[in-house]
């Protein structure tokens, strides 16, 4: 055997205590139990977890223009693909989605999902609805059926229309119609308010990127999320057609956030970046 180097007092050696003391706090409350929070459990013992049930989430596409995926569109029609985007999203975060036949744009019909919505529900998520069309009755039967809007839009493109509420004790969510709407307004807001009901952390996940190609557009008052793919450090603007392309949007992995009132951003500006 030959040595050929001096050891160190300790060395390849792991104090008791060194990963976690004795007594200290092995997860917080709050935590998303995923494998590695699995292998720690295991290791100190803990056979039964105390955990919040996963919520169960009622969700409700609206619109006389829908029909069902093995229908065909006729000429004014298109397939109901919000509820099963907004289905897999609830999944994604943990929820139990429970979808709803599609209501059409009438008050009798607006009603009685959302009647059914609220047995059983723990979050309620409408899409369409919400704009200021004349068949746009999602928000009038909601509080004709007692509930109290606490949001009326918010300051994002697509997604302005968004509105929240309260009925029965339980959080509503009337998200607008167009796809690129739904998807966005429902990972800005709607997965939020399913993580604080499941006792977990909400943090928004927005994080730094550089801008993979310049950007020009028109001067406006709302945050634009522009739909963009990320290469390594860089985010790379999609060309959309607006908040019905669900081609660009399966193109893309995120959104680049651009903040009111800009128009131009040069390649390799700095810019937040939003997965999808």
């Amino acid at each position: 055997m030959a040595v050929t180097r001096a050891l160190e007092s300790g060395e390849n050696v792991v104090a008791a205590g060194s990963e976690l003391r004795a007594g200290a706090q092995a997860l917080r409350a709050s935590t998303r139990i995923g494998a590695a929070e699995v292998a720690m459990l295991a290791t100190v013992g803990c056979k039964d977890v105390p955990v919040t049930p996963r919520p169960r989430v009622a969700i409700c596409a609206t619109g006389e223009e829908l029909v069902g995926l093995d229908e065909v569109p006729g000429p004014t029609q298109i397939r109901d693909s919000n509820s099963h985007t907004i289905a897999a999203q609830v999944l994604r975060a943990g929820g139990l989605p429970v979808r709803l036949p599609p209501a059409r744009d009438a008050a009798n019909s607006l009603a009685e999902r959302l009647e059914t919505a609220v047995v059983g529900a723990d979050l309620i998520v409408f899409s369409g609805g919400v704009s200021m069309g004349k068949y746009d009755l999602v928000e009038d039967v909601f509080q004709k059926l007692g509930g109290k809007i606490l949001i009326d839009g918010v300051a994002i493109r697509p997604g302005k229309p968004m509105v929240f509420g309260m009925i029965a004790g339980k959080p509503f969510f009337g998200l607008p119609g167009n796809p690129l709407s739904t998807l966005v307004t429902f990972e800005l807001f709607a997965r939020a308010a399913l993580d604080r009901l499941a006792g977990a952390d909400a943090p928004l996940r927005f994080h730094l990127a550089q801008l993979g190609a310049p950007h020009a557009q028109g001067e406006l008052p709302l945050a634009f999320f522009m739909p963009a793919r990320l290469t390594g450090a860089y985010a790379k603007p999609l060309r959309s057609q607006g908040s019905g392309d669900l081609a660009t949007l399966c193109r893309a992995d995120g959104f680049i956030v651009v903040e009111p009132g800009v128009t131009e951003l040069p390649e390799g500006a700095i810019v937040s970046y939003m997965p999808r």
